[in-house]
């Protein structure tokens, strides 16, 4: 979401996540646009402890921090969506063959898609991802941000997360638990989903800000 300086009001959720958001480079290695943008993307589980939280819902908590501009992918199940203080045009929403949904706009100039990918299964988690870079490329959205939670690791992270052995045994564990879904890949980390991205030239934003 975008977001102005108001303080929004977060004291209903139960944990909010700085997730990646990617974001298209000059060949400098700089952000594309000059011009300064404030995006915050937030984990929000079951609507404010609500399952079902609507597109009216959404206009009301926007609202309170200001912004006149929503858009949602649907209203039931775990939603995507976004808040500007921008008008919103909504170009595409989609839920069929994604697992939460995948949510196209257009605001301040840029192609926003919003997304949540397979919490449980990294196979369809490479489909959606797959899906969403064949979308960007056919449609040539070249000036473009892709954000959500993606629930993968990236492969510029991977000599920090295979430190995390208790990550892995717990990943395992939950794993030989399920019958039909697997977050692991033949038993170690996945790192295809994000470089599915990365691989149509989409950049992982936070390695602009962040150290290794």
């Amino acid at each position: 979401m975008c977001q102005n300086n108001r303080t929004m009001k977060l004291h209903h959720i139960l944990y909010t996540l700085l997730l990646i958001s990617l974001f298209p480079i000059t060949s400098n290695g700089q952000p594309a646009r000059k011009e300064k943008l404030r995006v915050i993307s937030y984990n929000i589980w079951n609507g404010f402890e609500q399952v079902g939280f609507t597109e009216k819902n959404l206009g009301q908590l926007a609202s309170e921090y200001g912004h006149k501009y929503y858009a949602i992918v649907k209203e039931e199940g775990y939603p995507v969506g976004i808040t500007s203080n921008e008008p919103i045009t909504v170009v595409k929403k989609q839920v069929e063959d994604f697992w939460h949904g995948m949510l196209h706009v257009k605001t301040y100039g840029l192609d926003i898609i919003v997304t949540h990918l397979s919490p449980h299964d990294w196979k369809f988690r490479l489909k959606e991802a797959q899906m969403l870079t064949k979308y960007i490329q056919d449609n040539q959205l070249d000036n473009c941000m892709v954000m959500g939670d993606f629930n993968a690791y990236s492969p510029f992270d991977a000599d920090w997360v295979e430190t995390h052995a208790q990550l892995i045994k717990n990943k395992q564990k939950w794993d030989a638990e399920q019958e039909t879904y697997r977050n692991m890949r033949d038993g170690r980390l996945d790192y295809s989903v994000l470089s599915q991205f990365l691989s149509i030239g989409l950049t992982d934003i936070c390695r602009l800000y962040v150290p290794a």
